[in-house]
């Protein structure tokens, strides 16, 4: 991995949870915010730049992880 990419997924973590701190209680809402996340990125690959596909891929992430470490239970 290269250096800071724990940083800039740690740091996204901690602001979706900052931004969005009610999470429901169900691997379906997990679901369906993962999904929403992956079409920003799938957007951001084809009409954006390298930049905002990374934070977007960023965001995805933020939520596996938030689903990971049970912030669903």
């Amino acid at each position: 991995m290269k250096p800071g990419t724990l940083d800039r997924i740690v740091e996204h973590v901690r602001h979706a949870r900052e931004k969005h701190p009610a999470w429901r209680k169900t691997p379906l809402y997990a679901r369906s915010i993962a999904g929403l996340e992956w079409g920003e990125w799938e957007h951001a690959v084809t009409w954006e730049n390298r930049t905002r596909a990374e934070e977007e891929a960023l965001d995805l992430i933020a939520v596996m992880i938030r689903f990971i470490e049970g912030d669903d239970r």
